[in-house]
């Protein structure tokens, strides 16, 4: 049978996108694709990469495991500190000595780290202000404590470490806590200065 007269067929063609629906199509899209990457990029830049975290993490535990190992005052004969768990003490100067200088903390006499000499270090103050890392204009690179350079393995790293009596702990009087800051800074930092700009990694030791 033939349709009847006057009425259309029941199939539809399926309607395109007009020329001008696609061009503006394109442009959003654009548009949106430039901004994302755009923040992308931003991130990168800003943020130090996973792989450059790590080697700053490992990098600042080896220095905080070396001064972990050395005495708490030069005048110590082992790694203990002066008071003991009853109480009393076996450093001259009673429980509450401060760094051998008098309340400074700094290497002692003849044990001094501008000399290239880590092996010298042998007690907590002795690391106050070490500074390696040619990348930051430090005279000395990055070395082991034996003092053998280690910069090719952290090239564009330096490090810089502070030691100071503290009272962050809870109990613990300020002269029986020494704080140990070690700051990195990384290739990507935004700065020389590894205490403005680095990443900065602290413990504490404390005098027992």
């Amino acid at each position: 049978m033939r349709p009847e007269a006057g009425r259309s067929s029941s199939a539809v063609s399926p309607r395109g996108l007009t020329l001008v629906e696609l061009v503006v199509a394109i442009v959003v899209i654009g548009v949106g694709v430039t901004a994302v990457l755009g923040l992308i990029g931003s991130a990168s830049r800003n943020s130090p990469g996973p792989q450059l975290r790590i080697r700053a993490v490992e990098l600042a535990q080896s220095y905080l495991d070396e001064i972990r190992a050395v005495r708490w005052d030069e005048r110590l004969a082992s790694r203990s500190g002066c008071v003991d768990s009853g109480g009393s003490t076996n450093c001259p100067g009673g429980p509450d000595a401060a760094c051998t200088a008098g309340g400074g903390c700094m290497p002692d006499g003849g044990e001094s780290h501008a000399d290239g000499q880590r092996s010298l270090l042998d007690d907590v103050d002795d690391f106050d202000d070490l500074a390696e890392g040619t990348a930051c204009g430090y005279t000395y690179p990055l070395r082991e404590s034996s003092g053998q350079d280690r910069s090719d393995r952290y090239r564009g790293y330096c490090v810089a470490v502070d030691v100071a009596f503290d009272d962050a702990l809870n109990g613990v009087p300020a002269a029986d806590a020494k704080r140990v800051d070690v700051h990195v800074r990384t290739p990507v930092s935004s700065c020389s200065d590894p205490r403005a700009c680095g990443m900065t990694f602290t413990t504490f030791r404390l005098n027992f």
